[in-house]
């Protein structure tokens, strides 16, 4: 008598995207999407740590062209301002800044944006609860403040890269000197962005994984370190764009973007813990996947606001993430294919 054939593997989910396109997906379905973490979870935490490397790199790039926009920007209002005559000649030497007459000169001070120089000691840095973007050149150091992100370079530092001394600020001189400090300061920021983004970002990711996963733990949930940072990695997303959101309506502290992220992981594993520790792969509906390009005026915009924020921006970006939200609860209401029935004993039928 022949031996029973085994009983084949159940069959993988239909619709299980490449690499390449699981990571382009994540860019939106994070956001609003569980099966994602539930297949993310399942096709391991290397496609989930190339995810976020890659979109770790795609924020460097945002938050540096913001830099570099920001920039440029202050150097026309700056030329402007030396060509009208509101701002005196300024020497710079031994890396200490000087102005005749010796005050506060504000060149631009528009609805959360300032342009400031001052050599008198009297402005010492930019105040962030007031002004998104900004730039201080002050006696001995010249801030940048650029959405949250604050930075401060001595003066000596600059004149060595120039090699220059004196450096003499005046109408005809400032372009020019103004657009090589412009690709300096885009280039420190992009390498320092690089570091904390990719390096230090994830580590800080694994580490607050780690503290969450004890905590579920408590309440129930089993599932090992690697599913654990699979969901890390990915809560990154939606905690970076309410954050992004938020700071739009002035609303920022230091934290709330990990705050944000906790507040997500605790509701994936909450929400959903056996199945993320666990995925039933053939009974798992496919991912619809096109659903993420509904996402792409928005993120479209984010990279727009980077290069040239514009007028009532606050107003345009919260209206179109809330169309977008709208558009993807929706088609969220859309049926997908469905699931793959059970595979029945070869030689047999399914009974009843």
């Amino acid at each position: 008598m022949n031996a029973p054939t085994p009983n084949p593997e159940p069959a993988a989910p239909s619709g299980e995207l490449s690499p390449l396109a699981w990571i382009a997906a994540g860019f939106v379905m994070p956001c609003f999407s569980p099966g994602y973490y539930r297949r993310g979870v399942r096709r391991g935490s290397g496609l989930a740590i190339g995810f976020f490397m890659v979109f770790a790199l795609a924020v460097t790039l945002v938050q540096t062209l913001r830099v570099g926009a920001s920039l440029a920007s202050a150097g026309r209002d700056l030329q402007q301002a030396f060509i009208e005559g509101r701002v005196p000649t300024l020497t710079i030497q031994g890396g200490v800044a000087a102005s005749n007459p010796a005050r506060p000169f504000i060149i631009s001070d528009e609805t959360g944006q300032l342009i400031a120089i001052d050599t008198t000691g009297a402005i010492r840095e930019i105040d962030r609860t007031r002004y998104a973007q900004g730039m201080l050149l002050t006696r001995t150091e010249l801030h940048l403040l650029n959405r949250g992100e604050y930075q401060s370079v001595p003066i000596i530092q600059l004149q060595q890269l120039l090699q220059a001394d004196p450096i003499i600020l005046d109408a005809p001189g400032v372009a020019a000197l103004w657009q090589r400090l412009t690709l300096w300061v885009t280039g420190v920021v992009l390498g320092v962005m690089l570091l904390a983004n990719l390096l230090i970002w994830f580590v800080f990711v694994a580490i607050l994984t780690g503290l969450v996963r004890a905590l579920v733990g408590l309440l129930g949930w089993r599932g090992g370190y690697g599913e654990a940072i699979s969901v890390g990695l990915y809560a990154v997303v939606p905690a970076v764009y309410i954050a992004y959101l938020l700071g739009l309506l002035g609303f920022r502290f230091t934290g709330l973007q990990a705050l944000l992220q906790i507040v997500v992981m605790l509701v994936v594993f909450l929400s959903g813990a056996g199945e993320i520790a666990q995925p039933n792969a053939a009974t798992q509906p496919p991912l619809a996947a096109w659903r993420s390009l509904i996402g792409a005026p928005f993120l479209a915009a984010l990279v727009l606001d980077a290069a040239s924020p514009w007028p009532y921006r606050s107003i345009v970006m919260w209206a179109l993430a809330g169309v977008t939200a709208l558009a993807l609860v929706l088609v969220s209401f859309i049926p997908s294919e469905k699931s793959a029935p059970p595979v029945p004993p070869s030689g047999g039928e399914v009974k009843p």
